[in-house]
């Protein structure tokens, strides 16, 4: 169950954030992109905390993940508003 929380909740996260945030009624910032995908990144360390047991791997994969997710959400993200609101860098 850890697996699936640390690798499937990020995109979740950030693309309800993405949609919401998009959206006229709500604004955002550069600020609030950085705490949502701060938050995902969270989320997902939090399921790696409970597929993973041992003290060391935990740290290590902990740093991995952040690295990781960081690259891949943002590149998500950028791809997320390109294809669903036409906004396009």
């Amino acid at each position: 169950m850890g697996w699936v929380v640390a690798l499937v909740s990020p995109f979740v996260v950030v693309s309800a954030y993405l949609y919401f945030s998009r959206q006229r009624a709500f604004g955002f910032s550069v600020t609030s992109d950085f705490i949502a995908l701060s938050m995902a990144i969270a989320v997902g360390l939090a399921g790696l905390l409970l597929a993973v047991r041992t003290t060391a791997r935990r740290l290590l994969g902990f740093v991995v993940y952040v690295c990781v997710a960081i690259y891949v959400l943002f590149y998500y993200s950028l791809s997320f508003v390109c294809g669903a609101f036409g906004d396009c860098l």
